[in-house]
């Protein structure tokens, strides 16, 4: 099996990946408000819906539908994975998203990136050394600092927010499953095509468990909060999967990195301008201290000068 290869263009892929945090960094602020009026399973179905309705008539004129005979070897396999990680991330990111503030459940979520190095490390048969070793110390060290008010609370137990982290974990799993099928589907077919392929999936899968007309009983700022959740996914993901097109993992990774600051910002933001709505995660200088570690633990777990280097060309022939 042949391994993707990036073009090369790897200033446009970071620049690609900022778009993408800003955004992810945007999504669980919107989604904590349309969660008071909507169940999880139904908002994930109404974002892969939203998605897929604004990118098939946009596909169809670009590059056309995805066909069968695109799809050789293991790429049904890779379809499936790709299809089965998201969903996974979606529902469990919004079960956990229901639980714990939006802040939280960024900084939790960002071990994606973690997950997604080591898959990349297997997979792609990127080099792992002594800075990313610790690159993983430092992030594990700063989710203690991060938690440092929660983690005294479940010495007496599990409770809601304990449960909440656990379901964003898995969400992260998931995320990462998604992301390394996707990179090689890129092999056989066009970053879009995957992206449409994986949103009619997951359509098709929350559809029998969802409730649509939930939709009735929201309110006009729900309503174009969830609209924008959903664009948010197609244009999310879609600069993501370019992103990968274009940068090697390791870039990508540490670009998305900054996700937890951005979302920690804005929360603080819109709870100070438009207070009622959500509910910011309680900081101390030990948490904040936490949450700037987690950044730069994945960022530093992420980047490798030699790995970097050569994947930055094609012609270098380093998988990506």
């Amino acid at each position: 099996m042949s391994y993707h290869v990036t073009t090369g263009r790897w200033k446009l892929g970071v620049f690609l990946a900022f778009i993408t945090a800003l955004l992810w960094a945007a999504a669980p602020i919107a989604l904590k408000v349309v969660l008071d009026g909507m169940g999880p399973i139904t908002i994930s179905w109404f974002r892969f819906t939203i998605a897929m309705t604004a990118l098939a008539p946009y596909l169809m004129v670009k590059e056309g539908l995805p066909r069968p005979s695109e799809f050789k070897g293991f790429a049904p396999l890779l379809a499936l994975a790709a299809i089965g990680g998201l969903c996974v991330n979606q529902i469990f990111f919004m079960t956990g998203l229901d639980r714990i503030p939006p802040g939280a459940a960024v900084v939790v979520i960002q071990s994606a990136n973690l997950f997604f190095l080591v898959g990349g490390l297997i997979v792609f048969r990127e080099s792992f050394g002594w800075k990313q070793m610790a690159g993983c110390a430092a992030f594990a060290l700063g989710l203690v600092f991060f938690f440092n008010e929660r983690i005294g609370k479940l010495v007496h137990g599990i409770d809601e927010y304990a449960i909440g982290v656990g379901f964003i974990l898995v969400a992260a799993l998931g995320w990462a499953l998604y992301a390394l099928a996707q990179k090689q589907l890129l092999n056989h077919i066009s970053s879009l095509k995957i992206m449409l392929l994986v949103y009619a999936g997951g359509c098709a899968c929350f559809l029998p468990l969802s409730s649509p007309k939930e939709a009735l009983g929201l309110t006009f700022l729900q309503g174009a909060l969830l609209l924008f959740a959903g664009l948010n996914t197609v244009v999310g993901y879609g600069c993501f999967s370019e992103a990968l097109d274009h940068a090697p993992a390791t870039r990508v990774s540490s670009v998305l990195a900054s996700i937890p600051i951005l979302s920690l910002i804005m929360s603080r933001a819109v709870a100070a301008l438009v207070p009622g709505y959500i509910e910011p995660q309680p900081l101390n200088w030990l948490a904040v201290a936490g949450a700037f570690m987690v950044m730069m633990g994945s960022i530093t777990a992420a980047v490798s000068s030699k790995s970097s280097l050569a994947a930055e060309s094609p012609e270098a022939g380093a998988p990506s």
